[in-house]
């Protein structure tokens, strides 16, 4: 018999094809499911602001924050061109991780391999 626990029990009621991928998910990645709902209620916690939500979207939060203030530096007036460009690639790198943060398929986001040609 497992010992006794001090968290609550909460019943949850799922669709077969969603109770389904999370079996699927737990299974493939060794993660107990109740792990992996956990986590989730965290996530949900985190975004909606709660104490002791999740670090995860704490992180997220903290790179998005650095985006909206590296574009903010970007449309000062007298920034140069050089200081757009720079501030234009910090925000890349922050949302670039938080599409991963948050599993975003490689293959669908916009790859980007410089500026177009005659542009600059």
């Amino acid at each position: 018999m497992s010992p006794p626990t001090t968290r609550h029990q909460q019943l949850i009621l799922l669709d077969h094809d969603k109770a389904d991928m999370l079996d699927a998910l737990a299974r493939n990645g060794g993660v107990p499911k109740q792990t992996l709902l956990r986590e989730a209620v965290d996530i949900l916690l985190g975004m909606a602001g709660a104490p002791y939500g999740s670090p995860r979207v704490d992180v997220m939060k903290n790179r998005l924050m650095t985006c909206e203030l590296a574009m903010t530096k970007a449309l000062k007036k007298g920034a140069t061109q050089e200081d757009i460009q720079r501030y234009c690639a910090e925000t890349r790198v922050m949302v670039h991780l938080v599409l991963e943060d948050i599993g975003a398929p490689k293959e669908s986001r916009i790859s980007y391999s410089g500026p177009a040609k005659g542009r600059r």
